[in-house]
């Protein structure tokens, strides 16, 4: 009885080693493809001459996933064989940017089952770059810009220096920009994120400085002007000490052994973006004071013209990114920029600032500078991590916005409702002077 249990466990050894005994490799260990390209590699087995015959008469398939990231499959019917190996072709197919493995494997013909042979074949799937997104950047950066000359069209420059000679709004604005931002954003990060490249993606976002739809969306909101883009002015150059100050202390904890870039030239472009146009708008105000004073009038429906076209655009070159969207980035981005807005009125309020300041200090501090950060994880990080990194920076610039919307809706519902009773009053008003003048003249008249 051992003796034929001997024999039964031998040939199941054996049996088990000519699946085994494969030497399977492929002619790349790892393979980039793009999203809707192909690639094509080759699968070479080596063995013995038992082993492979073997080849030759089993089935054999392809396994790949995650099934959402790549498709593979053979490209021909059967492996090509030679005295010592055996080589046959598959075709990769990348549906969305992501990692996946392709592995091949041998249908075992007693229990029926797939059997996989290692190792795994590494497959990058990457993002082309298209022309809607090269489109996107210039049109932004071209209505952005112009929008700059219109604001320094409505720049006061004298409210400016007062504000440089008592910075308490800067100040403000500056501890809840580059302290409670980056704080907040790295504490939700950690709360909310198991992936730590969605954590860098958030804490990124949180220390960038302010955007350049802060100061529309000021404008919208009736908030004070000159005192946001003294802001985003002060904002922007400080964040050339800030955001290495935070990646090289925070940021290294969050994703060890990452070669953080800090993108210092794009930086400077902002800043040069913001003093260029806007010097341009003072200069008009200065010498054509009619055509500024017609760009004030303007300032406002551009503004929200160009909000409009922005989220347009943005949803289009960046709609790949909705499809990786997940409740725990939604969650994650609100908190973060919800709590920017908060702590922007909370300690403006402490301060007994003016509304309007409170607004421009608010708005300030929750709208970030997407840009920087998207360009400081395409640095950063090799693609797609970069672009799995960036999606919660998108997650956190589509919902910047919506309280502010809401807000302004109700401003102008409020507006609208007080300028009805304004007309009814204007009305009223001329009936009740003369009823009074006539009763001023009679009781004049009776003491005469």
């Amino acid at each position: 009885m051992k003796f034929i249990v001997f024999l039964f466990l031998a040939a199941l050894q054996s049996s088990v080693s000519g699946v085994l005994g494969f030497n399977v490799t492929f002619n790349s260990s790892n393979v980039e493809v793009l999203v809707d390209g192909s690639v094509q590699v080759d699968v070479i087995l080596e063995g013995t001459e038992n082993e492979l015959e073997q080849i030759k008469t089993n089935n054999w398939t392809v396994f790949f996933g995650p099934s959402g990231t790549l498709e593979a499959e053979f490209r021909n019917s059967s492996f090509s064989c030679d005295s010592y190996r055996c080589i046959r072709e598959i075709d990769i197919r990348g549906l969305f940017l992501g990692f996946g493995t392709v592995s091949i494997a041998r249908m075992d013909p007693e229990s029926k089952t797939w059997i996989k042979l290692d190792p795994a074949l590494k497959v990058t799937v990457l993002r082309q770059e298209g022309i809607m997104n090269k489109i996107f950047i210039a049109f932004v950066a071209t209505i952005v810009t112009l929008n700059y000359v219109n604001m320094g069209c409505a720049l006061d420059i004298k409210v400016v220096k007062e504000v440089l000679r008592k910075p308490i709004g800067p100040v403000i604005g500056f501890f809840c920009q580059f302290v409670v931002m980056p704080l907040v954003a790295y504490g939700a990060g950690q709360l909310i994120f198991d992936d730590p490249v969605l954590r860098l993606g958030l804490f990124t976002f949180g220390s960038s400085p302010g955007g350049g739809a802060s100061n529309m969306w000021t404008v919208l909101l009736g908030g004070n002007l000159n005192l946001s883009i003294t802001m985003t002015f002060i904002s922007t150059l400080a964040a050339l000490g800030t955001i290495p100050f935070w990646l090289f202390t925070l940021g290294k904890t969050i994703l060890e052994g990452t070669n953080i870039v800090v993108p210092f030239q794009n930086i400077i472009i902002s800043l040069v973006s913001l003093i260029i146009p806007i010097g341009i708008g003072v200069l008009i105000q200065r010498r054509f004071p009619k055509v500024a004073a017609r760009s004030r009038r303007i300032l406002a429906p551009v503004c929200i013209i160009l909000l409009i076209c922005i989220v347009i655009l943005a949803s289009i070159a960046n709609s790949y990114m909705f499809f990786m969207l997940t409740w725990r980035m939604v969650i994650a981005a609100s908190l973060s920029v919800w709590t920017g807005f908060a702590a922007g009125v909370l300690v403006s309020f402490i301060f007994r600032m003016s509304c309007p300041d409170i607004v421009a200090i608010a708005v300030e501090t929750g709208i970030q500078n997407s840009g920087i950060a998207f360009v400081l994880l395409s640095y950063s990080l090799k693609a797609p991590v970069s672009d799995m990194a960036s999606v919660v920076p998108v997650a956190a610039s589509i919902i910047t916005p919506i309280p502010l919307f809401v807000i302004y809706c109700c401003q102008k519902c409020k507006r609208f409702c007080f300028k009805g009773d304004d007309l009814e009053l204007q009305e009223i008003n001329p009936k009740v002077k003369a009823k009074q003048e006539g009763e001023t003249n009679l009781a004049h008249n009776g003491i005469n």
